[in-house]
């Protein structure tokens, strides 16, 4: 009962920080969640309650998605999957994903004035969604490796958070089968991931209030320092 009123009350917080920012969300509840369940229970129940998490931002804030971009991203998201699925094993060092991301992340909140931002063009995100589909398998949570291509000054802050929420929910689509061949089976811990999933629906529909009232510079501010604060954590992950 204790495991269950503790993530209920988490969910519900790490909810309403992913409705807000679009992000850290996930990777908090992941580490709450590791304080009360083992590792080989957290990842896949992680996965289905983020997979909800981001379907529902993409749901409140969907006069905002762009289509477009969703639609290319969808395109390179399986391939890349299939590619962890199966190189997952090959690789060098699993700090490697990390450091990419720590790199991105400072690029865009460090970067001189004179320097481009990430802008990309549509069909490019097709290209983000091999890496990040290949990225999910690895590094777990992709939000990190994702929020440097949406903070761009051409997008709206709803237009930031449904897009990048939609992406996000395809990856963790694309989890599900993996944990089902592995044979976890997700019905013994129902009660766990329905407890969580209510929470996750309270915090995202406050979360996502809050947004539309917020002014936008204060949103890119919030944004970039949350961006900052997951790239410190991170590095202390590389290091230790």
């Amino acid at each position: 009962m204790f495991i269950l009123v503790f993530l209920f009350l988490i969910s519900i917080f790490t909810s309403a920080i992913s409705g807000v920012v679009g992000m850290a969300g996930g990777v908090t509840l992941l580490a709450c969640m590791t304080l009360v369940l083992p590792m080989s229970v957290v990842i896949p129940v992680h996965g289905v309650i983020q997979l909800l998490s981001n379907g529902l931002r993409t749901f409140y804030l969907r006069k905002n998605l762009n289509l477009n971009i969703f639609g290319y991203f969808l395109l390179g998201a399986p391939i890349g999957a299939f590619l962890s699925f199966y190189f997952i094993q090959g690789l060098p060092s699993e700090k490697i994903p990390l450091l990419i991301i720590i790199v991105f992340i400072f690029y865009v909140v460090f970067k001189p004035k004179t320097l481009p931002s990430i802008k990309l063009k549509p069909w490019q995100y097709s290209i983000v969604g091999l890496i990040s589909g290949f990225l999910g398998l690895l590094i777990g949570a992709t939000g990190t490796f994702l929020a440097p291509f949406f903070l761009r000054d051409d997008f709206t802050k709803e237009e930031i958070i449904s897009t990048q929420a939609s992406c996000q929910m395809v990856t963790h689509i694309l989890k599900i089968p993996v944990f089902l061949s592995l044979s976890f089976n997700y019905f013994e811990y129902q009660y766990l991931i329905l407890v969580t999933l209510v929470g996750t629906v309270l915090g995202t529909s406050g979360g996502v209030k809050i947004l539309t009232k917020m002014n936008p510079k204060i949103f890119v501010y919030l944004y970039k320092t949350v961006l900052v604060l997951v790239a410190i954590r991170l590095v202390i992950k590389v290091i230790i």
